[in-house]
């Protein structure tokens, strides 16, 4: 069953990324017109502090951006995994009925939403605060609503890629089809974990632009564990289970060459070079044990490794482009 997120994106013809701009710019105009009405617009501008600087101007442009931006994540993410499935399929390692372990109960978005009490107490650290009449004006109304829907959505995320990285985890363990000689067909699953990881980086990135307050230290550190986990489970859980089916095949391969060495005429032919089998000497098998105990157990390699660190390195990248930024125009503009 497709979630709501699913079929909104598939009932509007515009790419993901154009939706989710438009929601980015429909939220900014809205976020304008209540401190408007509020009469904070005017405190905004005459603020002595540039509007980046100035927590709540601040605040409510990257949760516009994030609000927006994460519906648009869980889509790509669905599109992703529904991709990697169908190269599965294509190359064989897994059926066309394959169940698909994924639970789009809103548990996870329900315990995302506590996020949003933590996040304000971790930056305020005075719960008093929000019993205050003055506090509940427009600004702060929209920024807990944005939070809110981040929140949920940053939880729906995390319990999908979950579900998705299980459900191919159990393929690369359990599939009937498998040639141990064809370890490309696991491409997929690392494709899968570096599409998730650029997904969540993302979204770490434009929340650790409010690095510049050092009140949002540790707000930021909360979502960095995250968006970590996420990235995390995306890539190992799929790995872990072709990690575990290699082993398991390779240590069957090797028994089959140990009998055939044993003078075990039948046993290469459940072998992956059991066509071979008639043609075979004791210095094919001989080569072939040396080639099977050097095939690699984890079905990933230097450039992927690579790639899934520049990724989780995007947030940094942020934090410091955002500083090195701030410092040039306080410099341009400064006395």
């Amino acid at each position: 069953m497709r979630t709501w997120n699913e079929r909104l994106f598939a009932a509007i013809p515009l790419p993901p990324g154009w939706v989710g701009a438009i929601v980015a710019a429909t939220l900014v105009i809205g976020f304008i017109a209540i401190v408007a009405l509020s009469g904070e617009l005017g405190e905004f501008l005459r603020a002595d502090e540039r509007w980046w600087q100035t927590r709540n101007a601040r605040l409510a442009l990257l949760l516009a951006l994030l609000a927006a931006y994460l519906p648009v994540a869980r889509r790509y993410e669905s599109l992703v995994a529904a991709s990697c499935r169908a190269d599965l399929q294509s190359s064989g390692l897994t059926g066309r009925n394959t169940p698909e372990m994924v639970d789009h109960s809103g548990l996870a978005g329900v315990l995302g939403l506590l996020a949003v009490p933590l996040t304000a107490f971790l930056v305020d650290r005075d719960p008093s605060l929000y019993l205050r009449s003055d506090y509940w004006r427009g600004a702060n109304i929209f920024i807990w609503s944005a939070g809110a829907a981040t929140a949920w959505n940053f939880g729906v995320l995390l319990a999908t890629v979950r579900s998705h990285a299980r459900s191919f985890s159990e393929i690369a363990r359990e599939s009937e089809r498998f040639d141990l000689l064809r370890g490309h067909v696991f491409r997929p699953f690392a494709r899968y974990g570096l599409g998730c990881a650029l997904l969540w980086s993302i979204a770490l990135a434009l929340w650790s632009l409010n690095l510049i307050d050092r009140g949002f230290a540790s707000s930021v550190a909360l979502i960095g564990v995250v968006a970590l986990s996420g990235a995390g489970l995306a890539l190992l859980l799929p790995l872990r289970g072709a990690h575990s089916r290699i082993i398991r095949e390779k240590e069957a391969e090797l028994l089959r060459i140990d009998a055939a060495l044993s003078g075990d005429r039948e046993a290469m032919k459940r072998s992956a070079i059991g066509v071979w089998q008639p043609s075979l000497g004791l210095a094919d098998l001989l080569a072939y044990r040396g080639f099977v105990e050097g095939l690699r157990e984890w079905p990933v390699d230097t450039p992927t490794l690579t790639r899934f660190a520049l990724y989780l390195g995007i947030p940094i990248g942020s934090w410091l482009g955002g500083a090195f930024v701030e410092r040039v125009v306080d410099a341009l503009l400064g006395p």
